[in-house]
């Protein structure tokens, strides 16, 4: 499960940075997310399926969530360290929420990502 991970944040991070005339979904490239509990709702263009996964470049690890992992099927839900990403299923829009302070050994900058058809949406996310 490890490889397919892996796999699947090379393969959105690659079609996100090399695809021709690429809009991220309509989804921002960017958001900065400060404080204790901070909750902010992006929307785009396209529509989130699943599966939805986080990713930490810097200390190359991942988290995914797959719907048969959440109590409401349609839900998506992902965690990796300070950052927690939710969105429904068929839906354009995710909610990134700070869980906490992020710790002097993790990463201030995240990855939520999801594939839409044949393009990857990535969202790169940073803890101020």
């Amino acid at each position: 499960m490890k490889h397919f991970n892996l796999i699947l944040s090379s393969i959105i991070l690659a079609i996100g940075m090399f695809a021709c005339g690429f809009d991220n979904g309509g989804f921002p490239e960017n958001v900065k997310l400060s404080g204790k509990t901070q909750e902010k709702t992006v929307s785009g263009t396209s529509y989130i399926s699943g599966p939805m996964q986080i990713d930490d470049l810097h200390n190359n690890r991942n988290a995914a969530s797959f719907e048969s992992e959440t109590e409401d099927p349609d839900s998506l839900i992902v965690t990796l360290d300070w950052l927690t990403a939710k969105a429904k299923r068929n839906e354009n829009k995710v909610t990134l929420i700070t869980n906490r302070v992020p710790a002097e050994n993790e990463s201030k900058e995240l990855i939520v990502g999801w594939m839409d058809g044949n393009e990857g949406i990535s969202i790169y996310v940073k803890y101020n």
